[in-house]
């Protein structure tokens, strides 16, 4: 696997080449690495370097050689990684989330929107889920606005980390270095359609999982309420000692139609001029920011919630969109998404096993 390292050149000479080592247990991984752009004296770079992963739990990671030289001091980091064997991946099926991050008071999102994004995403679509993160409209969720708490909770809470529109995959996953001055791997900005196939479908698609994730929902009897419930299974002996998995749940809507930007009903600003019409709209988080922890670390799990439909809603473009994640107490770069999961609302109230399940009726995300 590859980790983001920010390395300090205090030398007097470019480093070119580094030997480093992955510790686990008694088993060693040693590899030898050679920099695309050496690292000159007195500056400090991200580089995306090797780790490989012996199974769960504590590795060690040192840099043995620097230009094939022994330093005389050697640097070393311990690591806590989950590894997943293929065994155990073969057993799930993987469904990434993106979570794209916009300002709609900005002019220009329509077009990054439409123009970058979309477009790049449309191939892969069927493998994927899509959830939009408003930041500074009405269609923000909480107050104080989740959105916000929640990018900068994935940044440490560096807020010259931060800059819209911004894409994010499973939280953790990034191509090549970080965007900008962070350290964060989780930070993107916007991908173009160039680098988009490798991104999605090389990088992000193949990654390995060790949970699945059902999601049924329909409306009740009398269309007030949408009923959902979430299931799935966690495999055994691969989250590390005393954790488990969070589940987070929105309830969506998709092709909301807007006449007007201003937050909530009451803030003065930007407004549009004709309709505009919003993707992926989060309409309410029926679990906390960071989501439910599962009762067991592994195994069979289930959940059941509700959400009320109002009268602003189409209940026909209405979805539900789950995913497990890491917790909080794992550091801001360990929150990365297990797996996710979409299903439309049925409108069949007879029952709650009535819902659609068929990837193919989800509501479409691009023009």
């Amino acid at each position: 696997i590859a980790g983001v390292f920010k390395l300090a050149n205090t030398g007097s000479n470019n480093i070119n080449k580094l030997k480093i080592t992955t510790t686990f247990g008694e088993q060693t991984h040693t590899e030898e690495v050679s920099l695309l752009q050496a690292m000159a004296p007195t500056t400090t770079k991200n580089y995306k370097l090797p780790i490989h992963c012996f199974g769960t739990g504590k590795h060690k990671v040192t840099f043995e050689e620097i230009n094939g030289n022994t330093p005389k001091t050697l640097t070393s980091m311990d690591l806590n990684l989950v590894g997943v064997p293929k065994a155990v991946s073969d057993k799930y099926t993987h469904m990434p989330l993106i979570e794209f991050f916009m300002s709609e008071n900005s002019y220009q999102v329509p077009q990054y929107f439409d123009q970058v994004f979309m477009p790049g995403y449309e191939p892969f679509a069927e493998k994927m889920n899509v959830v939009c993160q408003h930041t500074d409209d009405k269609y923000m969720i909480g107050e104080p606005d989740e959105a916000i708490s929640l990018h900068l909770g994935l940044v440490n809470n560096d807020s010259m980390s931060v800059f819209l529109p911004d894409v994010m995959i499973n939280r953790t996953a990034y191509v090549g270095n970080p965007i900008g001055s962070t350290n964060y791997p989780i930070h993107m900005g916007v991908l173009y359609p160039s680098p988009v196939q490798e991104a999605y479908y090389n990088d992000i698609i193949a990654h390995p999982t060790f949970a699945s994730i059902n999601v049924k929902a329909n409306l009740d009897e009398n269309g007030e309420n949408v009923l959902i419930e979430v299931s799935g299974n966690v495999a055994e002996n691969i989250l590390p000692e005393g954790e488990s998995l969070h589940l987070t749940v929105y309830l969506m809507e998709n092709e909301v139609e807007s006449y007007d930007q201003r937050f909530w009903d009451d803030k003065e600003g930007a407004v549009v001029s004709n309709k505009y019409i919003h993707y992926n709209i989060i309409r309410e988080n029926l679990t906390p920011l960071w989501g439910k922890k599962l009762t067991n670390a592994s195994g069979d799990y289930k959940m059941n919630l509700t959400a009320e439909v109002y009268e602003e809603y189409n209940k026909a473009n209405l979805s539900v969109i789950a995913f497990l994640n890491r917790g909080g107490d794992n550091k801001y770069n360990e929150r990365q998404i297990i797996n996710s999961k979409e299903a439309f609302v049925s409108t069949d109230n007879t029952g709650i096993d009535g819902v659609i399940t068929d990837e193919s009726k989800k509501p479409t995300v691009w023009y």
